[in-house]
């Protein structure tokens, strides 16, 4: 007969089955905090978009977010090169421009006729316009003329006329003109016996007269053909007479 004493109690069954219960339980716990921590370290890190030019100083966090951007882990992005210490801003203000307006398309003629090859190559210069008109419909006319170096062009022309069309802020209509535009100033044939006897008068000095007269009094406006140089002329005093020569 077997020894009483020896047999485990009902008591200790229980002390045993629980001690089991528990320990299944942590094993259970620690196999499910390792299954999450393998979850979380197999997620994309964050994308990194250093030098795109925004500085991603506020983010989101979750996949596919962008990396949190300072002036110190991206300075390219949140230090301006305009200063060493701001941090540039998160967007950039677009300025909106409205083609169909006359100032857009005045600004868009001005620069075709300084980008035509005659007024690049033929020493263009002393551009203006000489009329504009709105046709309607973002449809603009106007009629540029600029001076041109006559030495460049074997001296048969003196200036360049440009008709252009614009519509909706681009050139879509362009005629151009050369033109030689005679000397247009005057001479009061006054009395001279040399030529220091002569002298120029007149706003724009574009009449030639003797320095015995008053210095004639003109209306005050400037003409490219006023210009004495431009033709090789000068006041002189010719037979008797101050004339330009």
């Amino acid at each position: 007969m077997a020894d009483k004493k020896s047999m485990p109690s009902g008591h200790s069954k229980k002390l045993s089955y629980l001690a089991l219960f528990l320990a299944a339980v942590a094993l259970l716990a620690l196999v499910y905090s390792g299954l999450k921590m393998d979850r979380y370290t197999d997620l994309p890190a964050c994308e990194d978009l250093c030098g795109d030019g925004i500085c991603q100083e506020i983010v989101c966090k979750a996949v596919g977010c962008p990396c949190l951007e300072t002036k110190e882990s991206c300075p390219i992005d949140c230090i301006p090169k305009n200063s060493g210490n701001s941090v540039a801003p998160l967007t950039e203000e677009k300025k909106i421009v409205d083609i169909t307006s006359e100032s857009y398309a005045k600004d868009v003629m001005e620069k075709y006729v300084k980008g035509m090859y005659c007024y690049m190559n033929y020493g263009g210069h002393s551009q203006e316009r000489l009329s504009f008109s709105d046709e309607g419909d973002a449809k603009f006319f106007a009629t540029y003329r600029f001076e041109v170096e006559p030495d460049l062009l074997e001296g048969r022309y003196d200036f360049v006329e440009v008709n252009l069309t614009v519509r909706y802020g681009v050139v879509i209509g362009a005629d151009v003109a050369y033109r030689k535009e005679p000397f247009c100033g005057a001479s009061t044939r006054g009395e001279c016996a040399f030529d220091d006897d002569c002298k120029t008068g007149g706003c724009s000095g574009q009449v030639c007269q003797s320095a015995k007269e008053a210095s004639l009094i003109t209306t005050c406006e400037w003409k490219a053909c006023y210009n004495s140089a431009r033709y090789k002329l000068s006041c002189k005093c010719v037979d008797g007479e101050c004339l330009w020569a």
